[in-house]
């Protein structure tokens, strides 16, 4: 599934839908965008 995009250099409607499950806006400033899969590179609450 990734392969497919490799090459993307914009956010287009198709890899927002394979990606991003929701957008949530807290303020004019503040986003949070919620990942389809599991970020990797989150080690927030992993003994490290």
């Amino acid at each position: 599934m990734f392969t497919s995009f490799a090459g993307a250099t914009e956010l287009t409607a198709e890899l927002a839908q394979t990606f991003i499950q929701e957008v949530l806006v807290s303020s004019l400033t503040e986003i949070e965008i919620v990942w389809k899969f599991r970020d990797v590179f989150d080690m927030q609450g992993h003994d490290n």
